[in-house]
């Protein structure tokens, strides 16, 4: 009992997710790597942000950008060969690629080179 209350407080705070510039708060999702139709390698990584409904998309580009230098670029590097870096915070979860009109999501689309995020 005591072990599995140690286990959660330790790993309690590595579960949570990055504190974004704006304050919204967003837990990463997933992590996937696509290969694109013309071999490009696209990085993209998902967070769930409950409190998006209500909040635009130039509210949030500061998040995006922060998203793309402290997480995407490091686990591109990682992956290795990633072209592009594809960052999506969405308000509920959203299987990749399956329409839901009911789901706020926004995304930012980045190249990465040079070791930066360039907005594409």
């Amino acid at each position: 009992m005591i072990r599995a209350a140690l286990f959660l407080l330790v790993a309690g705070p590595a579960l949570a997710g990055p504190e974004l510039p704006t304050g919204l708060a967003a837990e990463p999702f997933d992590r996937l790597v696509e290969t694109q139709p013309g071999g490009e390698r696209w990085l993209v990584l998902r967070y769930l942000a409950p409190d998006l409904p209500g909040t635009d998309y130039a509210a949030v580009v500061p998040d995006l950008d922060f998203l793309c230098e402290t997480e995407g670029l490091p686990a591109a590097a990682e992956e290795g060969g990633i072209a592009q870096v594809v960052i999506v915070l969405m308000d509920r979860a959203v299987p990749r690629g399956t329409p839901d009109p009911e789901a706020t999501q926004f995304i930012g689309s980045y190249l990465v080179g040079n070791g930066v995020c360039e907005w594409e």
